[in-house]
């Protein structure tokens, strides 16, 4: 999942990204962070909160953020019918179609509009 995120679409700061999973039943974690650090290769990756502010909360299902990942959805598409939401930083939010990478294959498989 690490390599899902595209550092150069995200700002040259500190970003702080949590994920929530409320699947029913939760998973094994329910929750994971994100920081990046400028000049980093990957963001780091936490399944326990690295007492740091969140940036962008994004609460999600694992089928949601899977078919977005996968090209089967959008993130658009999954916040009108509430499988995706996103909480603070308007910036991260905005380009979350950005930074979040989907799959080549959708694009190869044509699943996905490119612009």
């Amino acid at each position: 999942m690490r390599r899902k995120i595209d550092l150069a679409e995200l700002p040259r700061r500190r970003a702080v990204i949590r994920f929530h999973f409320r699947d029913d039943p939760p998973p094994k974690c329910p929750h994971y962070w994100f920081v990046v650090e400028p000049g980093a290769d990957l963001p780091e990756l936490c399944s326990l909160d690295p007492g740091r502010d969140v940036d962008l909360y994004v609460e999600t299902g694992v089928v949601s953020l899977g078919a977005i990942l996968e090209g089967r959805s959008s993130i658009e598409r999954e916040k009108e019918r509430g499988g995706l939401f996103l909480i603070g930083d308007p910036g991260l939010a905005r380009s979350m179609d950005r930074w979040l990478r989907i799959s080549v294959y959708a694009a190869l498989e044509g699943i996905v509009q490119l612009s």
